[in-house]
């Protein structure tokens, strides 16, 4: 009996040595991996900003340049400008797009895509006018990039209101590689209705309100504010010349109501500037939020 057990023991024991799986040379094992090796930190750094965790991603590339010196930023000099932007280190990633042109020549197609980043970093900044000028810079050949030039130039003198300017971006005149017909038509629709927007002249405002208090407000369509300028104004004029026909020059009711009456009337004044003002943020703001821009990695 003890002899046909040894005999179905080893019967076992070659089956495990036959079909047991066995390490391969090019098995990695956890313990084998060097976390701290750049590779590693490069890879998962990568990782973290397909994830869209820009802000430890840029703590692992700079950590990954730290181990590799200034030739580890050809490798990630691009993504960690990206994830800087995107978590809101817009100055941080102009320094790295300009380090990136210092490290590429004017022949290399990566000194142009790092220009063409500046320009819309400065966008994102709210610094249109630094923004086209950047991409004005863009010589490339690359149909691809001078298309995108003209539409970020476009989109640029939209939020400036210049929409001559923003017509001929946008009727890509000279360009070979031309967006679909379809995209054409929205920016050429943005520029038509950019140049109907109800926006108010403020110092027409003002020069209205200054020959007539109150008037300012009826051009900014708000007439109500109008019979209150011009109830306030006009009640403080009369009790100050009631106090000055009593009392002449000594009156201190004439000078109290005098001052207050002055005090409205130049409220009046600076009021309706301000409003026209105001009005004018409103509109354009609700005009930009209408406007669909190509933002980085589109």
């Amino acid at each position: 009996m003890l002899e046909s057990q040894k005999y179905i023991l080893l019967l076992f024991l070659f089956f495990l040595a036959s079909f047991g799986v066995k390490p391969q040379q090019n098995q990695i094992f956890i313990g084998d991996i060097d976390y701290e090796s750049p590779d590693y930190i490069l890879m998962f750094a990568d990782h973290l900003h397909q994830t869209g965790d820009y802000k430890r991603a840029t703590i692992e590339y700079q950590r990954y340049l730290s181990t590799t010196g200034p030739i580890g930023l050809k490798n990630c000099g691009f993504k960690l400008a990206d994830s800087n932007r995107k978590s809101g280190g817009l100055e941080n990633s102009l320094v790295i797009y300009k380090n990136l042109q210092q490290i590429n020549t004017r022949a290399s197609e990566y000194w142009w895509i790092a220009q063409s980043e500046i320009g819309r970093t400065y966008f994102l900044f709210g610094d249109y006018t630094r923004s086209i000028s950047a991409f004005n810079k863009i010589t490339s050949t690359s149909s691809k990039l001078r298309t995108e030039r003209e539409i970020w130039l476009g989109i640029n003198r939209l939020f400036l209101g210049q929409w001559d300017l923003a017509h001929t971006h946008f009727s890509f005149t000279d360009i070979t590689l031309k967006p679909s017909d379809k995209t054409i038509s929205y920016y050429q629709s943005l520029v038509q209705e950019g140049r109907r927007l109800p926006v108010k002249n403020p110092f027409l405002a003002g020069t209205l309100s200054f020959f007539f208090p109150g008037l300012g407000r009826i051009y900014l369509g708000r007439p109500g504010d109008f019979f209150n300028t011009l109830t306030t104004v006009t009640a403080a004029a009369l009790l100050s010349y009631n106090g000055f026909q009593h009392q002449q020059e000594r009156s201190i009711k004439g000078w109290s109501f005098a001052l207050i009456g002055s005090v409205f009337y130049l409220s009046n004044i600076y009021g309706s500037w301000l409003g026209a003002k105001i009005h004018n943020r409103q509109i354009n703001e609700n005009f930009w939020g209408k406007i669909v821009v190509p933002l980085p990695d589109d």
